[in-house]
């Protein structure tokens, strides 16, 4: 539970700063956003299981659930006030970019990445009413 929490808080932050560094013309010509993407992946993880550490599973998702509404509000109020024009091409182009899926259809990835999002908090929700 508590590395699946990590994982999926993980790729909950990295989808974030891929989003809100992929506006920035000078992070886009000097990095990777796919290498931005997997170390932040790999970073936030990382970091979320070494804070975990041994706390309770209503602690972990409470975390989770707070974590998913702060990014999604973070990404929204930006994309909203500062980029409005490309609040829906935006975000699928950073991830078709960020993750090299370049053969992939645009509405393919634009249903994909929603659906992880909410099929991993289902899924932490559901395994944190479990018994130990």
């Amino acid at each position: 539970m508590r590395t699946f929490a990590a994982i999926y808080d993980g790729f909950v932050i990295a989808c974030a700063i891929t989003l809100l560094c992929v506006r920035s013309i000078t992070v886009c010509m000097h990095v990777n956003i796919g290498a931005l993407f997997m170390g932040a992946l790999i970073a936030s993880s990382v970091l979320a299981w070494l804070l975990y550490g041994k706390t309770r599973r209503k602690t972990t998702v409470t975390a989770s659930v707070m974590l998913l509404a702060a990014c999604t509000a973070i990404v929204l109020a930006l994309y909203i006030w500062v980029f409005p024009q490309n609040l829906t091409a935006q975000p699928v182009m950073a991830m078709r970019l960020a993750l090299g899926l370049d053969f992939t259809p645009p509405r393919f990835l634009g249903l994909v990445v929603p659906l992880a999002l909410v099929s991993g908090m289902i899924a932490l929700l559901r395994f944190s009413n479990r018994d130990s």
